[in-house]
């Protein structure tokens, strides 16, 4: 009996425990401190430099998976990039552009879900901020870390846009590079010209249509 009467009390206190954790929870989700993880809301002192804080953010889980799915963005723009040099090479006889297409298909892909990243957490920062009262001084280091967080994030997207134009240009370049080559053929055999440029001109826009808007 004695050791039946320790059981229940033993799982009173457990679930007691866990019912706490999940007003705690509760409540801190209805304030919107959950949006964010510990790691990144951790102020170590009142004292951090801009560049304390900026360390401690790019330590953060957020911006490690957010400088994780730019590096994904900017491996798989080289590898547009080496296509692209490539295409350039190679005679009009021998012209696919079946593999850039997949590839720049697949580019996008990892554009939109580094922007989705991006949108997401700049409107958990903003949705925290938009709690917090800016003229209390005990506040202070939260809102400075959390503007600083949002500094970051519009570098990152300025080096993203970099990217995007870079992709444009590229892909621009590659086909007025195609388009010389078909004038060599005009003057041989003006129709077939005529017909490569139409075709050309479709495949233009199809890959374009493809690449993120810078």
């Amino acid at each position: 009996m004695k050791t039946f009467g320790k059981n229940i009390a033993l799982r009173s206190k457990v679930i007691c425990g866990v019912l706490a954790w999940s007003l705690i929870l509760t409540t801190a989700c209805g304030k919107g401190v959950s949006t964010l993880s510990p790691s990144f809301l951790k102020t170590e002192s009142g004292t951090d430099t801009s560049q304390d804080i900026e360390q401690n953010l790019e330590s953060s889980p957020e911006f490690q998976k957010i400088n994780l799915q730019m590096d994904s963005v900017e491996l798989q723009s080289l590898k547009v990039d080496a296509e692209v040099a490539k295409l350039s090479q190679i005679s009009l006889l021998k012209f696919n552009l079946k593999n850039l297409k997949d590839l720049v298909k697949n580019f996008k892909s990892y554009v939109e879900r580094l922007q989705k990243t991006i949108t997401d957490l700049k409107q958990k920062i903003q949705d925290q901020l938009a709690q917090l009262d800016l003229q209390d001084p005990a506040q202070q280091a939260l809102i400075e870390k959390l503007k600083k967080a949002l500094e970051m994030l519009e570098k990152i997207e300025q080096k993203l846009h970099a990217v995007l134009v870079s992709m444009h240009d590229l892909v621009e370049n590659l086909f007025q590079k195609i388009e010389e080559k078909l004038a060599q053929i005009g003057s041989s055999n003006p129709a077939l010209s005529i017909f490569l440029k139409i075709l050309l001109e479709t495949l233009k826009k199809e890959i374009l249509k493809k690449l993120p808007i810078p």
